[in-house]
């Protein structure tokens, strides 16, 4: 009898709690400049007198950081308020809402308050004199202003929203985008920056109750005529390094304006360095991390083999013995959760019997990559083991316990194998499968049909991959107007897009490629630009990883979602394994597709 479990083996990770201390205990968390997600959201503008829309130059961001530097330096060494000779004229009449100036030292917040002013430059020398006094953290000292960035965030203006019906409200305010004002007639405000309210983390009226209650009011008086709430956009950026120049601050994910030459080929360099680091005593690899930085568990095995997949397809691919050698000894660590069956095939043991999820596991492994030993014989034995498992099955169920859509993995996975040891046997085995159990418009479809058109060169095949490559590139996100701008190049899904579903669909437009006629290539060329650029954007860099000391070793991992910056196997494997293919199959011919899509992103 075949086992696979239901789909859930790891609940997803939240946010830091060094991150959620943070803020809640200020007015600050980290923000982009994004526009709504909903420009439809019944929003009016406030009423509130003299509230103006900044507009600030990259000429304009590198003067304000380095006032900022200087307020810190001044007031740390002097106890004096730094006063800035030749401002901008243009600077000297500009008007500011509100300026939020943070401290981190060494990547860890210590301290966020907020100034006003007619002026924006004395604003933010305010701003960050009242954050060196905070009063929840010890005053900088002088000998540590070089272990010290500054961060400021300018409001704008605020918007009304006028329902006080959680679920409309929670349609007007999107993570990440905006921050939240309460404003009570008996003269108590609170504010939350953009990423403090984080749909995933907490409800919508988790999150109204809290602000309430960080007004010094009730939890329920968000609800009172009495209070206000407004949502409002930021301008926010922060020094690269102690004393450095402004960078905007993206801390879920960093946008990237073009992809670069190279862009690809590092990318897999930090995914690699990062598997290296997560090796543990016992030579298995640590699964990611939990909701506060702490390692999480080795987990199932079957991220472990995922894992040892990218790997050695990175090692065959790169022709790289050092990569292999390490993959031969991720499996040795994994000997105690296989059971050898006849002819040494790796079929994973569980309480009622095989396991056809790893089983598909270790076949994809055996067949992508050579630094498994004995693969000859192993890929032998899992296809013998594969056919007997899946001649039981009467209907396969959707989903594994770590992978969706099984039964067109399974389709793809027997491709594959058929294609290596140019059975025909295995390939008339394959093409049965596929014809009983291959569905559309599922997350391994496109993958699965390119690997059964290029195993078969039929035609009735060849237009199926045409159909699902053009219904794929139909879901993409693909301009700035769409609802979620963050999401270009993604997916849309009935959930926020995740970097392993991307992964998988890219995966399958790379071998596409190979199937479909030229006429038909720029258009999957240009959406598989788009893909890969989103998928870029989500792997840690320096850039992306530097607001908290914790967030250092995850540098070159790749985040679970836009949201939500937590780390696991399967996102970096799946990534791994796709920029393998890109980089492999298609190489140079996207740097002419980058350059394009550069120019109409702009646009």
């Amino acid at each position: 009898m075949v086992n696979v479990k239901p789909l859930g083996i790891f609940a997803s990770c939240l946010l830091l709690v060094a991150l959620i201390f943070g803020a809640f205990g200020c007015d600050k968390e980290a923000t982009t400049q994004k526009q709504p997600a909903d420009p439809t959201a019944k929003v009016k503008k406030s009423a509130s007198a003299g509230e103006v829309t900044l507009v600030l130059s990259e000429t304009d961001r590198q003067y304000l950081i380095g006032v900022a530097r200087k307020a810190l330096e001044t007031w740390t060494r002097e106890q004096k308020s730094y006063q800035p000779k030749d401002v901008p004229a243009h600077l000297q009449a500009m008007r500011v809402n509100r300026v939020f100036a943070t401290l981190y030292k060494e990547g860890e917040w210590r301290g966020c308050v907020s100034a006003k002013g007619k002026s924006i430059v004395p604003a933010t020398v305010q701003s960050v004199i009242n954050t060196c006094r905070d009063r929840r953290f010890k005053d900088p000292q002088p000998d540590e202003l070089d272990r010290f960035r500054v961060e400021l965030s300018y409001l704008q203006p605020k918007e009304l929203i006028e329902s006080k019906d959680p679920a409309t409200i929670g349609t007007e305010l999107e993570p990440g985008v905006h921050g939240i004002i309460l404003d009570h007639k008996s003269g108590k405000r609170a504010f939350f920056l953009p990423y403090v309210f984080v749909k995933k983390q907490r409800t919508t009226v988790t999150w109204l109750e809290r602000i309430a209650k960080k007004a010094g009011l009730p939890k329920n008086a968000w609800l009172s005529p009495e209070a206000s709430l407004y949502r409002y956009n930021t301008i926010n950026f922060i020094e690269d390094v102690p004393n450095g120049r402004a960078v905007d601050l993206y801390r879920y994910k960093v946008e990237l304006d073009q992809v670069e030459a190279g862009s690809v080929e590092a990318a897999i360099e930090r995914s690699v360095a990062w598997f290296a680091a997560r090796k543990q005593e016992n030579g298995l690899l640590l699964s990611g991390y939990t909701t506060d930085h702490k390692p999480m568990r080795t987990g199932d095995p079957r991220l472990q083999l995922m894992a040892a997949m990218a790997l050695g397809y990175q090692a065959e691919s790169a022709k790289n013995p050092a990569l292999g050698n390490d993959v031969r000894h991720l499996l040795d660590a994994l000997k105690e959760y296989v059971v050898p069956g006849e002819n040494v095939a790796p079929v994973w043991a569980d309480n009622d019997g095989e396991d056809l999820e790893g089983t598909l596991i270790a076949a994809e492994l055996f067949t992508l990559s050579g630094a498994p030993k004995d693969r000859q014989p192993r890929v032998k034995a899992l296809g013998e083991a594969l056919r007997d498992m899946l001649k039981e099955v009467k209907s396969l169920p959707e989903n594994g316990e770590l992978l969706r859509d099984l039964p067109n993995y399974a389709v793809f996975t027997l491709a594959n194998l058929a294609a290596f040891t140019k059975d025909d046997d295995d390939k008339a085995f394959a093409l049965r499968f596929y014809s009983k159990n291959w569905k559309p418009g599922r997350a391994w479809s496109l993958a699965a049909a390119s690997a059964i058109a290029l195993l078969s060169e039929q035609r009735p095949h060849i237009e199926a991959v045409r159909k699902e490559a053009e219904a794929l590139m139909a879901t993409q996100y693909t301009t700035a107007t769409a609802p979620y701008r963050d999401y270009i190049g993604a997916f849309k899904s009935p959930h926020p897009p995740v970097t392993v579903e991307v992964a998988l669909r890219l995966r399958g437009m790379a071998l596409a490629l190979f199937v479909l006629d030229a006429a038909r290539q720029p258009a999957l060329l240009k959406s598989m630009a788009l893909a890969t650029r989103w998928l870029l954007e989500q792997q840690f860099t320096e850039i992306s990883a530097f607001y908290f000391h914790s967030y250092k070793d995850a540098v070159g991992a790749f985040k679970r979602d836009i949201l939500v910056n937590t780390t696991r196997l399967d996102d970096t494997a799946a990534a791994l394994l796709a920029l393998t293919e890109i980089h492999k199959r298609v190489g140079p011919r996207l740097d002419a597709t980058f350059a394009a899509m550069t120019e109409e992103l702009k646009k």
